[in-house]
């Protein structure tokens, strides 16, 4: 009697067990499938006003192209922040795990044909020292080489093809790093190597063989996290690219978003060393470039 008293007694017993693990997976089947419902309506609707800013964006395309402003510049550069910040959410949603993502900024690539309003001549100093063609003083300030070729308003080292060269730029706030961006303006590819400087110590943020390409362009180097540095060094071999590899600009994003273009820079050497033309050009007192190595700069291998 025993035994069919303990069946009596333990079927019912698990027959029950068994219904509450099954409702308590239908509860937690249920949640995930709302859980679910809830990205999906998330994604179409981050779909949805993705696709908004995205005629948006073509419509300021056309008025910047009409008007052709700084404001409209600033604007569409704005929209394209925007747009890329909503497809790496849509990108998250899509994985459906909430990751989090490095944060890039968002910098536009410079547009040769369209280069930027030149500043607002009352504004520029009126004891500015002329630049000497292709030295270093060209690479500081913003772009001002708009087309490939051979041109005076870019660096380019004294000798064709000589091999190692650097150039040193130093910016006017420290910065924590998030791209070294140098505009090559002739025979690019010939960058061999980026670094910061630290305390008179150089932090390698890239190094390798670059790929050639047509010029105008921006070599981008994006900087490991937690490096601040208010100097770069840009490592040539210009050995890998025959004929003179010339830079027109070197400018540093900031991971707050800021950008800079270098100051004051200096270089292992530049055409306009070997120039016989002076009239137009001052002492180096004068311009105030620093012509002294100001540490130890390694060949580039």
């Amino acid at each position: 009697m025993r035994p069919k008293v303990l069946l009596a007694v333990i079927v019912p017993l698990i027959a029950v067990l068994l219904l509450v693990r099954e409702a308590r997976l239908g509860q937690r089947l249920e949640a995930l499938s709302a859980e679910k419902d809830q990205l999906v309506s998330e994604r179409e609707a981050t779909l949805s006003r993705l696709k908004d800013l995205e005629t948006r964006f073509n419509e300021l395309g056309v008025e910047t192209g009409a008007t052709g402003s700084a404001r409209d510049d600033t604007t569409l550069q704005r929209a394209l922040a925007r747009v890329t910040a909503l497809e790496t959410q849509l990108q998250n949603l899509s994985r459906g795990n909430g990751g989090r993502v490095p944060w890039v900024p968002t910098v536009p690539e410079y547009d040769p044909t369209r280069p930027p309003t030149p500043a607002d001549p009352a504004q520029a100093p009126t004891n500015a020292a002329p630049k000497r063609g292709w030295g270093p003083e060209q690479i500081t300030g913003p772009p001002d080489t708009h087309q490939a070729g051979d041109v005076s308003t870019a660096w380019a080292s004294r000798e064709p093809d000589g091999g190692a060269e650097w150039l040193w730029a130093d910016f006017e706030h420290p910065v924590e790093l998030a791209q070294v961006r140098i505009r090559e303006t002739f025979n690019s590819g010939a960058i061999s190597k980026v670094t910061a400087v630290i305390n008179g110590q150089q932090i390698v943020l890239w190094e390798g063989n670059a790929v050639t390409g047509q010029a105008p362009r921006d070599f981008v180097v994006n900087a490991p996290s937690g490096i601040n540095a208010q100097s770069v060094v840009v490592h040539l071999d210009t050995s890998r690219v025959s004929g003179w590899n010339e830079v027109d600009a070197i400018e540093l994003v900031g991971t707050d978003g800021s950008r800079q273009w270098a100051s004051v820079v200096n270089a292992s050497s530049s055409y306009a060393d070997r120039s016989s033309d002076n009239a137009a050009t001052t002492s180096a007192t004068e311009r105030g470039l620093i012509l002294t190595e100001p540490f130890a700069v390694e060949p580039a291998r």
